[in-house]
C-alpha cells in the first residue's frame, strides 16, 4: 500500500513541486544559429510586431519553431476550479513580462524575444560570444517534438 507512484511529466523533468529527488530534464533541442543581426533601439521583432527593442540589440535567428515542436503546449483540461485558476495565471503573466523562455548558447542562458516562428525563433545575445554556426539548446517536451527531427539517445 502507498509503495508506488505515477512518474508521468516527472520523468520529462517537469515538476509542479520543488526537485527534491535529483530528476532532470531530458528532452532538448540542438541546432545551429543560421544567422545573427544587429538591431536598433526602438526595432520590431515577430509576428504582429510583438516585440520592440529598448536598446541596441544583437540577435541570433535559430532554425527551430512550432513546425519542430518547439513552443507547443499540451490541450488544458480544467477538471478542477485550481486547475483553471492556474491556467490563467499562467496565461496572463506574459502581459506583464514574468514569464520569459530561455535557451543556452555558448554555456549561457539567453531570452527568447518577440514570438516563436514556424520555422525560427530570435534570441537575444547581446552578452554572448558566438557566431553562425554555434549550437543553441532548447528545452523540449519530447513527446511534442515532430517526427521528422533525428532523435539521438545521450
Amino acid at each position: 500500500h502507498l509503495d508506488c507512484v505515477r512518474v508521468g511529466s516527472a520523468f520529462l523533468g517537469r515538476l509542479a513541486v520543488p526537485n527534491l529527488y535529483g530528476l532532470q530534464k531530458i528532452g532538448f533541442m540542438e541546432c545551429e544559429i543560421a544567422a545573427i543581426k544587429d538591431l536598433p533601439k526602438n526595432h520590431n521583432i515577430g509576428y504582429g510586431d510583438a516585440y520592440k527593442t529598448k536598446k541596441p540589440l544583437r540577435i541570433a535567428i535559430v532554425p527551430i519553431g512550432h513546425t519542430h515542436g518547439f513552443g507547443l503546449e499540451k490541450r488544458k483540461d480544467c477538471f478542477r476550479l485550481r486547475d483553471v485558476a492556474r491556467y490563467v495565471l499562467n496565461d496572463i503573466k506574459p502581459l506583464f513580462g514574468k514569464e520569459k523562455l530561455y535557451c543556452r548558447i555558448a554555456g549561457k542562458q539567453v531570452p527568447i524575444i518577440g514570438r516563436i516562428g514556424l520555422t525560427h525563433t530570435s534570441v537575444d545575445i547581446t552578452d554572448v560570444d558566438c557566431q553562425v554556426g554555434h549550437i543553441a539548446m532548447f528545452e523540449m517536451n519530447p513527446l511534442q517534438v515532430d517526427a521528422s527531427v533525428e532523435r539521438i539517445l545521450c
